[in-house]
């Protein structure tokens, strides 16, 4: 795949709108194009930030490009190449350029570079909306992609035994662990997180090994949960929700709570609380069930789809209790 590809109109499908343009072309997305990025972000009201943009750029360089229209950027689309399977995500098209063939246009090309690295699965969110859009390509749609919003008060337990910070010395086992379950190595998305956000980043184990792992992120105004990783031996992933969010505190309550299903008995006495954002297939039934438990409520869905091959990861949806982001998995 060229590095950057002008198209002449005799390889533009023929769609007038497209061909009022002088000239379209397709060129890697650079760091110059950040800005650019997050904007379109956020006319979306995702909640994608920079760092999240340029964590995808470092992972896969190859795999990002942006759509211009007489030298001017109008749209943009990701994919992270992982070594079994890949993520397509951000892509989207400035909403007065959109019904224009654009975005055909950009998402044909993204599909044949992903060819030419022989990637064999391929998949993605998309809003419900969309998806004729993508089916035209052959994905199938897998289930709902749920995006769960709550609130955790801001108290804990002491301790568990079994919790422990993630440490740079251990990092390298949390990164294996999630190889096993999430299906392949996110090995530099996973350290990016973690250097960001080392006093959010926590695990669990079970008898000496590794049962869960969570990375949180704190934002303005809530904590985005991503990913979340749980082993099914592990019996109580939800104190290491619970534990990562009050350990981030300045000052927290330090009223005790024996289990999970005290929060709601409870919650009157409690007047410091944090809101929580984060993201789970529908298939994941013990991490839904646990979600609904303790509060949470889906503020929106996406419907995730599958091209190609499928692969273990499909097996493996029980063991992610929180996405990294639908860009990533």
């Amino acid at each position: 795949m060229p590095c950057s590809h002008s198209l002449n109109h005799s390889k533009i499908p023929n769609h007038n709108q497209i061909r009022s343009f002088s000239s379209i072309k397709i060129v890697p997305f650079k760091k110059k194009h950040i800005q650019f990025g997050w904007n379109l972000t956020q006319e979306e009201n995702w909640i994608t930030t920079v760092d999240e943009l340029q964590d995808l750029l470092k992972f896969d360089p190859k795999g990002n490009f942006i759509l211009e229209c007489d030298g001017t950027a109008r749209a943009m689309i990701f994919s992270t190449k992982y070594k079994e399977f890949t993520f397509i995500g951000n892509f989207i098209v400035e909403k007065e350029f959109r019904h224009k063939g654009l975005g055909r246009l950009l998402f044909s090309y993204a599909m044949n570079s992903l060819r030419s690295r022989r990637v064999k699965t391929i998949m993605l969110d998309s809003v419900p909306e969309a998806v004729p859009f993508y089916s035209s390509f052959g994905f199938k749609e897998i289930c709902r992609s749920l995006r769960f919003n709550g609130k955790l008060p801001t108290l804990i337990n002491p301790k568990p035994k079994n919790m422990h910070q993630i440490t740079p010395d251990i990092l390298e086992s949390i990164i294996n662990f999630d190889e096993q379950i999430f299906g392949s190595s996110r090995k530099i998305l996973l350290k990016e997180i973690y250097n960001r956000n080392p006093s959010t980043c926590f695990y669990q184990t079970q008898n000496g090994q590794i049962s869960s792992y969570i990375m949180v992120e704190r934002r303005d105004g809530y904590f985005k949960i991503g990913p979340w990783i749980v082993s099914q031996n592990e019996p109580h992933p939800e104190d290491l929700l619970l534990y990562c969010i009050a350990h981030d505190q300045k000052s927290f309550n330090t009223s005790k709570i024996s289990n999970i299903s005290n929060i709601s008995n409870t919650s009157n006495t409690f007047t410091s609380y944090v809101n929580i954002k984060l993201g789970v297939l529908e298939r994941n039934t013990r991490a839904v069930n646990l979600l609904q438990k303790m509060g949470f409520k889906i503020s929106f869905y996406a419907i995730r789809m599958i091209f190609g091959q499928s692969y273990p990861i499909m097996k493996n949806f029980n063991g992610i209790f929180a996405q990294a982001g639908p860009d990533r998995g």
